[in-house]
């Protein structure tokens, strides 16, 4: 809505187009229709959590003079979940015009998001996750992981998750401490202030031992009382040789 002010018989027509608002910040454009007669010394909007806030306060921005247009400010340091009144403002030497009271409440914060991927290069004891924390919440992401269990849904409560850095963005996880052979419930988490989220809930199958594979050679320096043997042993069955002959 244009608001037209009178400010000591010069006039500064200011119009809102609106805002846009996550959990701490906002963005706001304005519009000077008229300089009321003299050069414009200072643009901006103020703001605080009471109705008609004014210049004099310390919650404002300010970005020096202007001419007749659109400009657009950057607010910062609000409350997440609180409402808040704005409005723009132009100031000439004769005054300040202010455009209309606008009301908005910022967004609430939330626990972050995160998606699981499936798990590659799984062995006996080991496997590798993938995992994207694609939003924090609006608050910073302190941990952050795969959790995983022989039960379903597991939590951070447990001691087999991984701890995989901060924020947001793609990572990896190194699951170790597997048992061969058995069914595993895994899921990457992200923890911020608010809490943990969780992505979804993937199984992995870690491989199963077996006897190792081993192939005999033709003996040769044969005398009459010894022989030389040779055998190889391409595979050990996914555990440790322990003897050989």
């Amino acid at each position: 809505t244009k608001a037209i002010l009178t400010v000591t018989g010069a006039t500064t027509n200011v119009t809102y187009n609106g805002s846009t608002q996550t959990n701490n910040t906002a963005t706001v454009s304005g519009s000077i229709t008229s300089d009321g007669g003299e050069s414009i010394i200072e643009k901006g909007v103020c703001w605080s959590s009471n109705p008609n806030p004014t210049v004099n306060l310390s919650t404002k921005t300010s970005q020096g003079g202007a001419t007749v247009g659109s400009f657009t400010s950057i607010v910062t340091g609000l409350i997440p979940n609180t409402t808040y009144h704005l409005r723009a403002y132009a100031t000439n030497s004769i005054g300040t015009g202010y455009g209309s009271d606008i009301e908005f409440v910022t967004n609430a914060l939330s626990s972050p998001t995160i998606t699981s991927y499936e798990a590659y290069d799984v062995l006996y004891t080991t496997a590798t996750a993938g995992s994207y924390v694609s939003f924090d919440g609006g608050a910073a992401v302190t941990a952050r992981g795969v959790c995983w269990s022989t039960s379903p849904n597991p939590t951070v409560s447990l001691e087999s998750k991984t701890l995989d850095g901060i924020g947001t963005g793609s990572f990896n996880s190194n699951i170790a401490g597997l048992i061969p052979n058995t069914t595993y419930f895994y899921r990457a988490y992200a923890t911020n202030i608010v809490g943990t989220s969780y992505g979804e809930e993937y199984i992995l199958n870690t491989l199963a031992l077996s006897t190792p594979s081993v192939s005999t050679y033709e003996a040769r320096d044969i005398t009459t009382n010894s022989a030389l043997c040779e055998g190889s042993i391409s595979y050990d069955g996914g555990s440790a040789i322990t003897e050989r002959g």
